[in-house]
């Protein structure tokens, strides 16, 4: 999936991944709350939270007493769901459940 960053991100190697660049995002197999990131032909491990901007504690909240949520790359899914990409929910992302 195809995200433009909303802030600049710092990884430790001292690659500085710039905001408002166009990025391929995929689910990592191994990590709920991490996604690989290729940019500029390197691939990089980062958090969804550092990629996508998380929704607010009160949309989650309400996801939550409806009982669904969406994923990271904005599908609808149960709360401790996936969706069909590999994506997880935002309550799984972002350690919730």
């Amino acid at each position: 999936m195809k995200k433009t960053l909303y802030k600049d991100i710092n990884l430790k190697s001292g690659i500085v991944l710039p905001k408002d660049a166009i990025v391929e995002l995929e689910p990592h197999e191994d990590h709920v709350r991490l996604g690989i990131v290729h940019y500029n032909d390197n691939s990089h491990i980062i958090r969804y939270t550092s990629v996508v901007k998380p929704p607010a504690t009160k949309t989650l909240e309400k996801w939550e007493y409806e009982g669904f949520s969406k994923t990271v790359a904005g599908k609808k899914t149960e709360p401790d769901g996936y969706d069909e990409d590999g994506f997880p929910s935002w309550l799984l992302a972002l350690g919730y459940i």
